[in-house]
């Protein structure tokens, strides 16, 4: 739980919901204890932000990044059934699109499975989007195969890489909740072409 507190709001339920940079607490207030503590991934929270609930129990949160808008928070789930997924890749500060001039891809990120590219296409950003708006209990981690040596934890959406050789490589990204076992994983193979003077050209003999 935080120390500091952004914003209070009496759900219809008559229930305190307490704003926070952590996420935001439902407040047992004869008891004075958090019943519960919902983290909300890649939104912030600061002076100004907001709780605003509908008279149908809808719950909106107003951040410093943007507004989220969540079912009756009494309501939400608590198992596994949320999705994670590639969401948005970025190419030289450029997103890319299917069908655009890139010709990159065909299809959406979440169902590609793998990219080719060009040799000075080397410097890429990929965002990362899941449903679970609601559950702490998961944490991300990635791994670049071909480059990374190790497993390294996903602080935000956005995984970023520049000037990478030309090879093959395989990028995935795995779930796992407060007891560390994986819950899932996604992955994209990554093919990025040599430039043409690496190419190794057979010799030509001439006969005369």
């Amino acid at each position: 739980m935080s120390n500091y507190c952004y914003y209070v709001a009496e759900s219809p339920s008559h229930e305190l919901f307490v704003l926070h940079n952590r996420g935001i607490s439902c407040l047992n207030s004869e008891k004075k204890e958090l019943t519960y503590t919902y983290v909300i991934p890649y939104m912030s929270f600061g002076q100004g932000s907001c709780i605003y609930f509908t008279q149908s129990g809808e719950l909106f949160l107003g951040g410093t990044n943007g507004l989220v808008s969540l079912p009756g928070i009494q309501n939400l789930p608590t198992s596994n059934d949320h999705q994670f997924y590639f969401d948005q890749l970025i190419i030289n500060n450029k997103v890319i699109q299917p069908g655009d001039e890139s010709h990159i891809l065909s299809q959406t990120m979440p169902y590609t499975e793998s990219i080719k590219l060009a040799h000075n296409q080397n410097s890429l950003i990929l965002e990362i989007a899941t449903s679970n708006y609601t559950q702490n209990k998961y944490k991300y981690e990635y791994q670049l195969e071909g480059f990374d040596r190790t497993w390294l934890p996903l602080h935000s959406p956005k995984i970023v890489y520049t000037n990478l050789d030309p090879g093959h490589y395989k990028l995935t990204v795995r779930e796992k909740n407060d007891s560390q076992t994986i819950c899932g994983e996604r992955s994209l193979h990554i093919y990025i072409r040599p430039p043409l003077s690496m190419l190794i050209f057979m010799p030509i003999y001439y006969i005369y």
